[in-house]
């Protein structure tokens, strides 16, 4: 064989293996898990319905994300870090309403807030980079 008809044979080889696999992307049996690694700005999970249930990115100034949805399409959870090295989470109810939140601050202190259905905070405790506690909490 010469050196054209091999080189036409593996090429020939490789374009059955392109199409064998993407018979198995478009089947939904593709494996991700053999990737190594998966390299990108940003990317969503949808579900079966094609809705978004799972968001992340990473901004320009540092920042990134995860967000994860419920099957109404209601923001639940959210976790970041931010610019000035905060970073925090929050859980929203299922009207999406933020009800509960979680931070670190870059010089160690840290905070949780419980917050009602009307987003006011009800129960607030912090602890800060000397190991001073506080809590306040709102009355009705």
């Amino acid at each position: 064989m010469d050196p054209i008809q091999q080189q036409l044979a593996v090429m020939q080889e490789e374009i059955k293996q392109l199409r064998e696999e993407l018979a198995q992307v478009k089947a939904g049996k593709f494996n991700v898990l053999a990737c190594d690694t998966i390299t990108c700005k940003a990317w969503q999970v949808v579900d079966k319905a094609g809705n978004v249930r799972i968001t992340a990115a990473t901004l320009a100034n540092g920042e990134s994300g995860i967000g994860w949805f419920d099957n109404n399409g209601k923001p639940r959870i959210d976790a970041g870090t931010f610019a000035a090295g905060e970073v925090g989470v929050r859980w929203s109810d299922t009207n999406g309403n933020i009800r509960m939140t979680a931070f670190t601050q870059p010089n160690g202190n840290t905070s949780m807030q419980w917050l009602d259905t009307e987003g006011e905070t009800q129960i607030t405790a912090a602890i800060d980079e000397c190991g001073g506690v506080f809590m306040e909490t709102t009355d009705y």
